[in-house]
């Protein structure tokens, strides 16, 4: 029992058992197995500590438990290990299929997130390029106009309505691009 949960589990063989007394170089079988172990220097190199044995008869593996219950006298349980090695290698397999599919997982999760973020973020810049192209057209014009008025009114000599006209159109201009330098701020 202590075999079958601690080592490989649930299994529907019965394990092979034997009674062992390596005193009297005795051993007696709990069934007929035809196996022929070597049971008696088993228990001998267990001492008094139980301990795991490999064995393999005809290319078929056997593990072994050997639980000595007095010096030299105890018990001896094997069981197939064939069945476990299958099952181990089916586990590593299907271990790394999940690991594998795990991973393409969280990449196309990373892929879609990255893609549902992308969306909002490409709205914001182009947005943003829009509010900059909206910012430099109105604050091109009134500096034009600033410019214009006022090599116009260097150009040459004026009458004092002119210069006083060519002000007040700068001015005007400059009231403009402050508003909008405002609103930008605000």
């Amino acid at each position: 029992t202590i075999l079958r949960n601690e080592m490989i589990g649930s299994r529907e063989e019965w394990p092979i058992g034997f009674y062992v007394n390596s005193n009297d170089e005795y051993t007696e079988a709990f069934g007929d197995y035809g196996l022929e172990p070597p049971l008696n220097q088993w228990m001998r190199d267990a001492g008094e500590w139980p301990s795991v044995r490999e064995y393999t008869v005809d290319e078929t593996g056997l593990i072994a438990y050997v639980r000595p219950m007095s010096p030299g006298e105890g018990y001896v349980t094997m069981l197939y290990t064939d069945e476990r090695e299958r099952q181990l290698d089916e586990l590593a397999s299907t271990s790394w299929k999940l690991a594998a599919a795990l991973l393409a997982a969280c990449v196309l999760l990373g892929v879609g997130v990255s893609a549902l973020t992308a969306v909002p973020m490409r709205r914001v810049l182009g947005d943003q390029q829009a509010f900059l192209a909206d910012a430099a057209h109105e604050m091109r014009t009134p500096l034009a106009v600033i410019l214009a008025s006022s090599s116009q009114a260097l150009a040459r000599d004026r009458s004092t309505e002119e210069y006083v006209r060519s002000l007040s159109e700068i001015r005007s201009a400059a009231e403009r691009a402050s508003t909008g330098v405002n609103e930008m701020l605000d």
